[in-house]
């Protein structure tokens, strides 16, 4: 009886040692279950008018939005370098004048279509066609097989790798498109991604459902995702704070600084999304920012550290010149504006400015957004010698006289996304589109041209930082200000979002979300 007492104390305690060397070897996620659950994520704001037709434009947080359901064809890791998605592998043909791409087999979208070499040369030629700028290069594709087929262009263009990895390369299904229209599928996403289409109402709900035939095997874990989207940005907070969401992103500096300091929450930032500042219309041929002393004048009058640090509560940081580090277009040896007021009045005077004679500018902005540190700007100017007044907008105005209208002797709000994603000429054209009273110097568009269709990544790299030089330091194409963070604020259980930790909105992974209850 002794013995077999023994018996089962002894089992007993390596049972105990067993269980306590598990415990200790496995990863603490592997010891909560991963799947199931729906994850809210609270945005402040509306949405805009497409969030599942690529040929028309996305507005920003529309594109955090139709991340879980349209994939792109390639992703970046964290170096901001390409890596395979959709597209396995990819190849440069010797001259640089073709790109051959095999693609992912076995791979659905969400109403059993095929994703093969046919759909994507139909969402290729589908962005050609549109007014974007991306893949405009290409003069033709061929489809070499099922999964393969090649690009070919004229001569090399190296924005194409980080177009397949950005929103112009998120896929759609031909067979949707075709059946139900551009119309009914701006508003009906069917894509490869991780989660399906279910519900949308504007500028209320966007709903996702689990893909059971997702391509990643036991992906995704969440059985569903919706973005609840709460136009003021007070209820928005409250309902966060409420527990109604457990994720909210797009808060102003205020509001995320004040949850923050709560200490309950978990706050991603990433200070890659791109450079923002105030571009005048240097373009107008009697505009006063025509005059490259008086742009000059502007960017040194600004105090960036004390804009970052009492209005932005350092979840920006200060902008002097017009690339993130890390991007192509870095260049060390630039070092942009600093704050030197007494060198603004004398450029101002050098060109011919005085207290009888300010430059009378517009600072035009859209009411809808935070324009505080804007007025902190005008107050910055106006001590320099500016004559600065706010014009207040509404969105709609703004964006055309900003894209289509023009305007004039001011200057408009605006973000270079020069970051480690983009490729720098494709940021400029997009700047230039955006902007079009924003001055064009001949000089800076050849040698962004010559960068882009330069094969040699050293000599391209040479190129794009005597970019960043003509752009910053001899035509100062606008005043940079801040270096744009971009935050997501979580409860504790959620896990692995990817959601502005390396990148912006460019990429999240929304497969790999779990809750820890």
């Amino acid at each position: 009886m002794k013995r077999a007492r023994c018996y089962f104390v002894g089992g007993l305690l390596l049972s105990f040692i067993f269980m306590a060397t598990t415990l200790i070897n496995t990863p603490a996620w592997a010891q909560t279950t991963k799947t199931g659950g729906y994850l809210t994520i609270i945005i402040p704001g509306t949405t805009g008018k497409n969030i599942g037709y690529t040929p028309e434009p996305f507005a920003p947080r529309d594109i955090l939005m139709i991340a879980p359901c349209l994939e792109t064809l390639l992703h970046y890791d964290k170096k901001g370098e390409q890596i395979p998605w959709l597209v396995t592998s990819w190849k440069w043909n010797p001259d640089w004048k073709s790109l051959t791409l095999d693609l992912r087999k076995g791979v659905k979208f969400h109403d059993g279509t095929d994703f093969n070499a046919e759909a994507v040369k139909y969402n290729l030629e589908l962005i050609i066609k549109s007014p974007k700028e991306a893949f405009k290069s290409v003069k033709s594709i061929d489809v070499i097989d099922n999964y393969s087929l090649r690009l070919n262009f004229d001569t090399y263009d190296g924005s194409i790798l980080p177009a397949l990895s950005q929103d112009e390369a998120r896929m759609i299904s031909p067979t949707a498109v075709e059946k139900n229209g551009k119309g009914w599928a701006s508003v009906h996403p069917v894509g490869t991604g991780p989660f399906k289409f279910k519900e949308f109402r504007r500028d209320s709900l966007l709903q996702y459902e689990k893909f059971e035939d997702y391509w990643q095997e036991g992906k995704p874990y969440l059985e569903g995702i919706e973005f609840k989207l709460i136009a003021n940005k007070v209820t928005a907070r409250m309902s966060f704070e409420a527990g109604e969401g457990k994720m909210i992103v797009g808060l102003q500096a205020n509001d995320t600084y004040g949850l923050k300091q709560e200490g309950k929450y978990i706050v991603n930032t990433s200070f890659s999304s791109g450079i923002s500042g105030l571009v005048g219309d240097g373009a107008n041929p009697d505009s006063v920012f025509r005059d490259v002393r008086v742009r000059k004048a502007m960017a040194y009058a600004i105090n960036r550290e004390d804009i970052c640090k009492n209005i932005f509560h350092d979840l920006n940081l200060p902008g002097h010149v017009l690339a993130v580090p890390g991007s192509k277009a870095y260049n060390p040896s630039v070092e942009g504006y600093s704050y030197d007021p007494a060198k603004a009045m004398a450029l101002l005077k050098e060109a011919g400015y005085g207290d009888s004679n300010k430059p009378k500018i517009k600072l035009n902005v859209a009411s809808v957004f935070d324009y505080t540190w804007v007025v902190a700007c005008q107050g910055y100017l106006n001590k320099v010698g500016f004559d600065a007044q706010m014009e207040l907008l509404a969105y709609p105005k703004y964006t055309a006289i900003r894209s289509t209208e023009g305007w004039k002797n001011g200057t408009c709000w605006i973000s270079i996304r020069m970051n480690q994603l983009t490729e720098p000429s494709r940021a400029i054209q997009r700047a230039y589109t955006d902007f079009i009273k924003m001055i064009r110097p001949p000089e800076l568009e050849t040698t962004l041209n010559n960068a882009m269709n330069e094969p040699d990544p050293s000599k391209a790299r040479a190129l794009y930082m005597e970019a960043q030089r003509l752009m910053v330091d001899k035509y100062c194409i606008l005043a940079p200000v801040y270096l744009g963070g971009q935050n997501s604020i979580t409860y504790p259980e959620v896990k692995d979002t990817g959601l502005y930790i390396d990148f912006g909105n460019d990429q999240w992974t929304p497969e790999d979300i779990w809750l820890s209850k």
